[in-house]
């Protein structure tokens, strides 16, 4: 007999394009690599055809994230930068371009100078704009020299038709430094997988008799790949403040940046602190905490605080980049400064506060109810079906000139 829901999509794929979707990686874990694959699975169940463009159609392995020395992975981290920049945007052009094929659609999340639609993650300019010792990290890298450069060519030309900015300040700020044009950005943000990260009480039990912390310890969680710019430190610093208080505060760290650096402050706080590395699983993690800390320098629109209001946690967030957008203050979190005294004041806040952090923690969720990948995925298909419409617009009107 046949499978009827199997048909039913077989069929809504007919007269559809191909989505390529352009990331170094693509996999359920952290960085760019988790939105490509959630939008990938959300294509597919509305019935359209993927393939993707990664660092192994180049023919580089995907090593993880986490392995070898500090300065392997730096190595690895800017090498795959400049390789899939250059080589990669040859690459897709020679598969997907050189025929003018008008039933592909490229999806670019990073690097490549290539693609119908690139989607705004990060802006590497306000990035060492904003950073105090600019020169200093100029002079010390001058790969960042390049990808200055690549980022003008990429916003100033017409590389892509259209540019998708995950919140209003994205847009604004990418208009600021390059002057492109605004009816060229849609306003698309981030999604999160409702099914995958939900509060859950076995979990957390779970997860802290792993851990061997009581229900009654009050445990904070810190979830980044670059530890510096996202504020390691502060979190550190603050939660050693709260120690000297005589509260009783644990820390759960995951990512897959090196904790050398903060090596010292590690040692003090001792088993306080539960080390993760690069997780698979996060959301085991977010389910054993009660609230999430981030106090970046700089951010689009971190992925991170997403699934922990999914998981019912409120998070305590910078007032930077795109995290307005979803970050409601005293309604599901608290903005922070990037200060462990004030870090440190606001957790205390909601440790003395039971009732705002409960209520908190019940509009965690529903604040991001709209944000299922499944919707998003319908929004930017909306974009490229206009961008196809305009490109066989445009062939048309080539056609009747010859």
């Amino acid at each position: 007999m046949p499978n009827n829901k199997a048909k039913k999509i077989t069929e809504k794929s007919q007269g559809k394009f191909l989505i390529v979707q352009c990331a170094r990686m693509i996999g359920p874990g952290h960085g760019v690599s988790s939105p490509a694959f959630y939008l990938e699975r959300a294509f597919k169940q509305l019935g359209y055809d993927c393939e993707q463009f990664t660092l192994r159609s180049i023919g580089i392995s995907e090593a993880a994230p986490d392995v070898g020395s500090r300065m392997a992975r730096t190595f690895r981290f800017w090498w795959n930068i400049v390789v899939f920049s250059i080589l990669g945007t040859i690459v897709i052009w020679w598969r997907y371009r050189r025929h003018r094929r008008d039933d592909v659609i490229i999806l670019c999340h990073v690097d490549a100078l290539i693609g119908d639609l690139f989607v705004i993650r990060s802006l590497h300019k306000s990035f060492i704009i904003e950073n105090p010792q600019r020169w200093r990290l100029l002079i010390r890298n001058p790969l960042h020299l390049f990808v200055l450069a690549r980022d003008a060519i990429r916003f100033r030309w017409r590389v892509h038709s259209r540019f998708i900015a995950l919140s209003q300040a994205s847009a604004k700020e990418v208009t600021r430094l390059y002057g492109t044009d605004p009816d060229q950005i849609m306003i698309i943000p981030n999604g999160v997988d409702l099914e995958r990260f939900q509060p859950s009480d076995r979990l957390r039990r779970e997860v802290r008799a792993e851990l061997k912390w009581g229900k009654e310890v009050f445990v904070l969680i810190f979830v980044a790949n670059e530890f510096k710019r996202k504020g390691l430190d502060i979190v550190l610093d603050a939660l050693s403040r709260l120690s000297m208080n005589g509260l009783d505060c644990r820390l759960i760290i995951a990512g897959s940046d090196s904790d050398e650096p903060f090596r010292t402050k590690l040692n003090r706080l001792g088993d306080d602190v539960c080390l993760l590395g690069h997780r698979f699983d996060i959301e085991r993690y977010y389910a054993a905490s009660d609230l999430l800390v981030l106090p970046t320098a700089f951010d689009i629109s971190p992925l991170v605080g997403y699934e922990a209001l999914a998981c019912g946690l409120p998070v305590l967030i910078t007032r930077v980049g795109g995290i307005p957008y979803f970050l409601h203050e005293g309604k599901n979190g608290l903005f922070i400064k990037r200060d462990p005294a004030d870090v440190a004041k606001k957790i205390r806040y909601l440790i003395a506060n039971k009732e705002t952090l409960n209520h908190m923690a019940t509009q965690a969720r529903m604040s991001v109810k709209d944000s299922d990948w499944l919707m998003i995925a319908r929004s930017y298909l909306k974009v490229m079906q206009d961008v196809l419409a305009e490109r066989r617009e445009e062939k048309q009107r080539v056609d009747n000139l010859v």
